[in-house]
């Protein structure tokens, strides 16, 4: 038997996450025979389209999709109900998350999804992802919510692909994947955005809870991949509290620049936590990089005037930092101990504060007094 459930809302101004509270707590209500259009929910408008989970008769959680009006746009056996968020009877691949998001963007909207602290190993609020979660181009756009784990159960291909956007904020909670020669979450714009028509990630801020790999280390190629092909990413905001257990867990393409990128606990990739190709440039990168038992690199740099703040323990030395050919005009903030390579790059064309230079480069004086410009300010 299907059901739906009823709220109470506590005004337009209460904030999403106590919102989200209240819905939880609802009372199962049987649904009587099926009507032609999908039924409305006795409460007021809500300011977003909500993912919840709700409990069915047996007690097991189950998403469901609500929209701002308060009809069922996904109910809790995953059907679809609404035309806006996909095809009428088909049932939801994605726990209602990509439904959620098209019906959203067709009518302007905002996404919240429910999450919830996890009160055991297998207690937690989990999403899972039968097929990749595609975010379309988008402006003005805010996809929020609280922790929750999602999930991606295919054997091969991307968790999360996000396609153009400008001044979108989107907040993930925990992503897992365990897929061959995927990514977690792949940022990559191919089509334009809706009202620039601009192929283009820019002017955006993106949260992470943890990303991970529920395979062996290194089975899932990376964490997070920036790939701009087809149109650049610059000036945005990425923030991750831990990536772990990939080929490499950050991976920075061609055309992807000016950027503040930050991974709080970087561990655990087969070949190197971060890799910066010939073309990333301009990015600050603040990196908290632990080895922690596994035989990578910290971060291997081929492009240009990136700025790093690096925290770096158990490497080997000349593996916290390896500079390749090419790579010019980079500065290292090191945090504790440090140990960079510079191979095979000239010397004086990047420069280490606070850290030790294994071979072949040392810091420019140029750039040491434009840091100790810096610093003199600052105090």
């Amino acid at each position: 038997m299907k059901f739906r459930f009823g709220f109470s809302w506590f005004g337009p101004s209460a904030a999403a996450l106590a919102a989200a509270v209240a819905l939880s707590g609802a009372t199962a209500v049987p649904l009587p025979a099926r009507a032609a259009s999908a039924p409305v929910l006795s409460a007021p408008r809500l300011p977003y389209v909500l993912v919840e989970f709700a409990h069915t008769a047996g007690g097991a959680p189950q998403p469901m999709v609500i929209s701002p009006s308060g009809r069922v746009i996904v109910d809790s056996q995953g059907e679809i109900l609404d035309p806006l968020a996909g095809r009428v009877g088909t049932h939801t691949q994605t726990d209602g998350l990509q439904e959620a998001i098209d019906y959203a963007l067709r009518r302007g909207l905002d996404v919240y999804v429910e999450g919830g602290a996890a009160v055991s190993r297998t207690g937690n609020t989990l999403y899972e992802l039968h097929r990749t979660l595609v975010i379309p181009p988008a402006q003005d756009f805010r996809i929020d919510g609280g922790e929750a784990v999602i999930n991606y159960t295919g054997s091969v291909g991307n968790a999360i692909e996000i396609n153009s956007c400008e001044d979108c904020h989107y907040r993930f909670g925990l992503v897992v994947t365990g897929a061959h020669n995927g990514a977690a979450v792949v940022f990559r714009p191919t089509e334009p955005t809706p009202i620039d028509h601009l192929v283009v990630i820019t002017d955006s801020s993106f949260r992470f809870s943890s990303i991970a790999t529920s395979a062996p280390v290194g089975t899932s190629y990376a964490g997070i991949l920036l790939g701009a092909a087809s149109g650049p990413i610059l000036w945005n905001r990425i923030d991750a509290t831990a990536v772990v257990g990939f080929q490499e867990n950050v991976v920075a393409s061609n055309g992807v620049t000016y950027n503040r990128i930050t991974v709080g606990h970087n561990h655990q990739a087969a070949h190197a936590l971060v890799r910066i190709h010939a073309g990333a440039d301009g990015n600050m990168w603040n990196l908290n990089d632990d080895l922690n038992g596994t035989a990578s690199v910290g971060v291997i740099c081929s492009g240009s005037n990136n700025t790093f703040t690096l925290q770096s323990s158990g490497f080997p030395a000349g593996k916290d930092v390896i500079f390749r050919y090419g790579a010019t005009g980079n500065t290292v903030l090191g945090i504790g101990p440090l140990s960079v390579t510079a191979s095979p790059s000239p010397l004086d064309v990047n420069c280490v504060v606070g850290g030790v230079m294994s071979t072949g480069a040392r810091c420019g004086l140029a750039a040491l007094h434009y840091l100790q410009g810096l610093a003199g300010s600052a105090g």
